[in-house]
């Protein structure tokens, strides 16, 4: 369900704008936030950084905002972006579905580290 995901760009559906809670900041230019992190990573390709690893190395660290939230499947940690949650319950949680997941699973249950 990824590509199909990835086509809702300005959505506005509740679970993708709480799905968001961290805000990536551009070192490089000094001006750009962004709360998706596929959106910075965009970004980061007009400065020629191929990736977040490369940037990391030069940069530091990008978070001005950082959050997580507790799987209520596995009770593991998860960084709070959209991309981060949705590898995290291919990876560990294949059989549970989307619809039950957004509705049952993605609660505000956060954890701060601004």
């Amino acid at each position: 369900f990824m590509q199909e995901d990835n086509d809702l760009e300005g959505d506005s559906k509740p679970h993708n704008l709480w799905a968001n809670g961290c805000v990536y900041f551009c070192k490089v230019c000094k001006e750009m936030s962004f709360d998706d992190y596929s959106e910075f990573f965009k970004h980061l390709k007009i400065h020629r950084i191929n990736g977040l690893l490369a940037y990391k190395k030069k940069y530091g660290n990008p978070y001005s905002v950082l959050n997580y939230i507790e799987c209520k499947i596995c009770s593991e940690k998860v960084l709070q972006d959209y991309n981060k949650i949705s590898a995290h319950l291919r990876k560990n949680h294949k059989k549970i579905q989307r619809e039950f997941v957004l509705r049952r699973v993605c609660r505000n249950t956060m954890y701060s580290h601004s």
